[in-house]
């Protein structure tokens, strides 16, 4: 007879009866109601589990029926309770641990500062320290809108913040405004933005550096800007080009499809040299990708893991030959006409059917464009 959730609770021992048979024995246990399980007969030895009320009555019998009683092991709610109840230190670290976990909760463990380019880092790290937005700070005690005020008012060059609290971390996300070089008196040029041969120029302001029939690649000055004594000439004038845009399109007879089912959990753990203590349980999802961030604590001994699961779901997307064929071409399509500006013209369109393995079909779509190919940029010193 098993123990069940009784034995589980109130506790089970292992135990080794030699001196005995085991046919009498059985017949014994079964007239004094002695529950046994998980037994194992090694002739005149038995090892078997029980419960502690039943082996009371086993101790009890014992000297009458000339056999003896070993106890192997006890486990159970209430081994486990009576062993806390003798190494008091034991118990009184346990609270200690839950106490500190609870408390560490309420600290901010990580700081993140996320689209800062032109404004000074430190600048920012000290201000908001001052709004108690520091590692160790108290999490609890933060206004997260009236953060973001500040900052606004402090900050005139940021356009947008979003001050966001994720557990333990506190993530602060910034736009700056754009930078417009004509308030701070940078000479402008006109570069190429895309790789291509110039067939139209028009120079209003600068100094021409290419000419109709030339080559230029992404980055090359078109109309450079310059200085004449304490005047600044910003380049001005109109740059056209034939450029050349590719599409790469590629499609398979048995597709995976991946798809978010929204569901997400994080799961909590820390890592005490080396070993990893789960402190929430992982979400019962079939499929999920995990994102994972880590805050170390004492050096590489103790560190606090945070695990996102994101439920996902796995369709197989079958099609036929002809099918893959029309779809790979659909995707280079897609790929080569996302590139065209709204105002180019497209001059010509290739088609290129690519070898690849068996099951696979793929296509490359090459287009020739006319386009605008000019467009501002800060001069470069030494240019």
């Amino acid at each position: 007879m098993k123990g069940g959730t009784n034995a589980a609770l109130s506790g089970s021992v292992k135990i080794q009866i030699s001196g005995m048979y085991p046919e009498e024995f059985i017949n014994l246990a079964a007239d004094k109601e002695i529950r046994v399980w998980d037994m194992e007969v090694a002739g005149k030895v038995l090892v078997f589990s029980t419960d502690f009320s039943s082996l009371k009555k086993l101790k009890q019998m014992q000297h009458d029926r000339g056999f003896s009683v070993e106890i192997l092991r006890e486990t159970g709610f209430v081994v486990w309770l009576r062993l806390l109840g003798k190494r008091k230190f034991l118990l009184v670290g346990f609270f200690c641990f839950c106490l500190a976990i609870y408390y560490l909760s309420g600290l901010v463990w990580t700081v993140e500062l996320n689209g800062l380019e032109e404004i000074n880092r430190a600048e920012v790290r000290e201000y908001i320290r001052d709004l108690g937005v520091y590692k160790w700070g108290k999490i609890r005690d933060l206004n997260l809108n009236e953060i973001e005020q500040n900052l606004y008012v402090k900050f005139p060059q940021m356009a947008w913040v979003a001050v966001d609290r994720t557990g333990t971390k506190i993530s602060i996300r910034i736009v700056e405004k754009e930078y417009n070089p004509m308030q701070f008196g940078a000479v402008i040029d006109i570069v190429a933005e895309y790789d291509g041969i110039i067939f139209e120029m028009m120079v209003l302001k600068g100094i021409p550096k290419v000419e109709p029939g030339m080559t230029v690649a992404k980055g090359d000055v078109l109309i450079a800007g310059y200085r004449d004594g304490d005047n600044m000439i910003n380049a001005a004038g109109s740059v056209k080009g034939r450029v050349f845009l590719e599409g790469y399109g590629e499609a398979a007879l048995e597709e995976i499809e991946k798809s978010y089912t929204g569901r997400q959990q994080q799961v909590d753990i820390l890592q005490l040299w080396g070993k990893k203590i789960p402190l929430s349980r992982r979400p019962r999802f079939d499929n999920y990708e995990v994102e994972e961030s880590s805050t170390s604590i004492y050096s590489t001994n103790i560190v606090f893991l945070r695990r996102l699961y994101s439920e996902i779901i796995l369709n197989t997307n079958i099609f036929s030959p002809a099918e893959a064929d029309e779809l790979a071409l659909l995707r280079a399509m897609i790929a080569a006409h996302a590139q065209v500006e709204e105002q180019a013209v497209i001059l010509s369109k290739e088609v290129e059917k690519v070898s690849l393995g068996e099951g696979m079909f793929g296509y490359r779509v090459l287009l020739t464009v006319e386009t605008s190919i000019g467009r501002e940029r800060v001069q470069i010193r030494g240019e």
